[in-house]
């Protein structure tokens, strides 16, 4: 009885000695959306020059579109997944895709509508440039994302199975 609580303690312990060598192995792998949206902030500054009043007034316009887009997006991806059931039918791979022209015609409208809001609150300049240093920030992230976790570009064949 001695003996297996010795060992129940001995695989505890190793458990959580492992468990936190885990997370210290992640380190700065982990991907925090908040330190994420912060860091894009300070690019997006430094990049286009705004003022702190600039930025008061245009992040808040910046961040509920991009919320509102990522709803889509992940409605989007949903409908994408169709093909995980077996053997969908022709109806309901018609469905998807006009569901998703739909959701894709949404964004693109919302983008218009919140260009056109941030462009009276920032000058048409600033958003023009804010635009490219977003596409330069992501970019730079993806550089940095280490060698194993990087997209391979395969060919079907080659793809995992699902």
């Amino acid at each position: 009885m001695v003996m297996k609580k010795q060992v129940l303690l001995i695989v505890l312990l190793a458990f959580g000695w492992l468990t936190e060598l885990s997370a210290q192995q992640k380190g700065p792998h982990n991907f925090s959306p908040q330190k994420f949206r912060e860091e894009m902030e300070e690019y997006i500054i430094l990049s286009t020059g705004m003022t702190a009043l600039d930025a008061k007034n245009f992040f808040p316009l910046y961040h509920e579109l991009h919320d509102k887009q990522r709803k889509i997006n992940k409605e989007i991806m949903k409908l994408k997944r169709i093909h995980k059931k077996e053997n969908p039918t022709e109806k309901e791979c018609k469905e998807c895709v006009e569901r998703i022209t739909e959701l894709k015609v949404e964004s693109a409208e919302l983008e218009q509508a919140y260009f056109k809001k941030m462009c009276k609150v920032v000058s048409p300049k600033k958003v023009h440039a804010v635009m490219i240093a977003e596409d330069k920030f992501h970019r730079r992230m993806l550089q940095n994302i280490p060698n194993n976790k990087r997209m391979v570009k395969l060919i079907p064949s080659q793809c995992p199975a699902r």
